[in-house]
């Protein structure tokens, strides 16, 4: 009997310790009404305008990846294409809140196309300013060599393909090894071509220019014999 009086005891200070406590958060939250209110309003506020700021970045980079896609499209067969349609791509840059790697890696390209390499530079050098992923980031290396070749800076490309070469993505490696063999032999350092030119017989032995690439090696190991 003892024993259930200790526990029957036990049982009514828990509840009279919960009705307390319960009571003492219901004066609380009647004497700081107004403040509860306020800091409530405020965060239906923060978390709607988030969340409407959110919508707008998911529309907006909609309407980026359409415009880009309408772009590629439309200039396909085109020699330049028209400044309008940049224009417009660049008026959306203007409006976004953040970062976006895929329209500065397409206005490369589309400056580029246009032969307006310092733009394009610009471009993919605000790229390798930020932290992307990887394929991007060798995209937009491709891209200044490119630039740096066709403003006759060989070395700058050199440096930058050489760069990109250690990316892990194999969609570019055949690509900039040609183009690193490309360079070599404009500058003249025919050895390092036959390097690279080599590199891509052994390893793209299905390349369209294979055997151009092919007698090139042949014609090095002539000269540097």
């Amino acid at each position: 009997m003892s024993s259930y009086r200790r526990i029957f005891k036990k049982k009514l200070k828990e509840t009279d310790e919960l009705v307390t406590k319960t009571s003492g958060l219901l004066l609380y939250i009647r004497k700081n009404s107004k403040s509860i209110i306020f800091i409530a309003l405020i965060s239906l506020i923060s978390v709607s305008t988030w969340a409407g700021f959110m919508l707008y970045k998911g529309k907006l980079n909609e309407r980026i990846n359409k415009d880009i896609y309408e772009i590629k499209k439309a200039s396909e067969k085109l020699q330049e294409i028209p400044q309008e349609k940049i224009g417009n791509l660049v008026k959306i840059k203007g409006k976004y809140f953040s970062k976006n790697t895929y329209l500065n890696l397409y206005l490369g390209h589309f400056y580029y196309k246009n032969k307006k390499y310092e733009d394009a530079l610009a471009e993919y050098k605000k790229i390798l300013e930020i932290k992307n992923n990887s394929l991007i980031r060798e995209s937009a290396l491709v891209g200044l060599g490119y630039c740096y070749e066709a403003l006759g800076k060989y070395e700058d490309a050199i440096s930058i393909f050489q760069d990109a070469i250690k990316g892990n993505s194999p969609l570019n490696k055949e690509e900039i090894y040609i183009s690193l063999g490309r360079l070599y032999e404009e500058s003249g350092k025919y050895k390092s071509a036959m390097e690279k030119y080599q590199f891509i017989i052994e390893n793209f032995p299905n390349n369209t220019n294979i055997e151009a690439i092919k007698e090139k090696v042949r014609k090095f190991k002539n000269i540097t014999i």
